[in-house]
């Protein structure tokens, strides 16, 4: 398993040669795994990486380690760590997020993780964009996006992601899944989602689409000097049962804190 990523927070997962997420280097958009935040109070929006359309972070620095990527970011009163990892063992990405608030006053975030899956050799999308994405099907498991890529070939197995936003600390309502991109950006599908800048609510359904993604959100509340921690699990595998399994190991604090 293998993370990609450029000083901006754009790039790619890849899982032997299946990747993750949809990236292509000459595209104009800006393509990954992110994560937005919306202030509610304040209505500031910012992201874990650097977006060409949103307001620069008061500061920004990336550093590359062997084990780990690290992002902070501080925009506001809120800090935003951001650590993504491969576990030793699995096929498992971790992508940790930790909010400081170092304001005098409460902080509610809605944090909103975004990724456009592939599951498949990148010469498959390029080959035809529109009819590779006709071949994943998604499902709700608990808090879990199960999404199977079903094989083209005979002759090769079915591909399984498990996304999960998993958080430390005690979140407001329920999380929210959105599977459909135009739901997420509106129609024009560039710049800020419109989801994001609306706080529009998501609607939940795994229906087919032909612009699929995987997004899910959380709020919390953040009190004044307070550190919150979420981490955007992902998990891939050859069999249902298998990803599960993988999946359920890694969402305990004690694997993420020791991996």
């Amino acid at each position: 398993y293998t993370i990609i990523m450029d000083q901006k927070g754009n790039g790619y997962s890849k899982y032997n040669n299946i990747l993750i997420n949809r990236y292509k280097y000459t595209d104009d958009e800006e393509q990954g795994i992110f994560f937005f935040f919306k202030n509610i109070k304040t209505k500031r929006i910012w992201t874990s990486n650097y977006m060409n359309y949103l307001s620069k972070a008061d500061k920004y620095v990336m550093c590359f380690t062997p084990d780990m990527n690290k992002i902070t970011r501080q925009d506001g009163n809120i800090e935003t760590i951001t650590k993504i990892s491969v576990a030793p063992t699995e096929p498992v990405e971790i992508r940790r997020i930790e909010l400081v608030n170092h304001g005098i006053e409460d902080e509610t975030i809605e944090i909103t993780s975004f990724l456009e899956p592939l599951i498949s050799e990148k010469e498959q999308d390029y080959a035809h964009r529109a009819f590779n994405k006709l071949f994943l099907e998604y499902e709700i498991i608990e808090d879990t996006i199960l999404i199977r890529r079903k094989s083209r070939d005979k002759s090769k197995s079915d591909m399984f992601l498990a996304v999960n936003l998993y958080a430390e600390n005690e979140i407001i309502g329920e999380t929210e899944f959105e599977v459909d991109k135009e739901k997420f950006y509106g129609r024009n599908e560039l710049g800020l989602p419109i989801a994001i800048k609306n706080s529009i609510p998501f609607s939940n359904n795994m229906q087919l689409t032909t612009e699929p993604i995987a997004s899910m959100k959380r709020t919390i509340t953040i009190k004044p000097e307070e550190k919150v921690t979420l981490n955007l699990i992902l998990a891939v595998a050859e069999t249902k049962q298998k990803v599960e399994e993988t999946l359920k190991e890694f969402t305990s604090q004690a694997t993420i804190k020791h991996n």
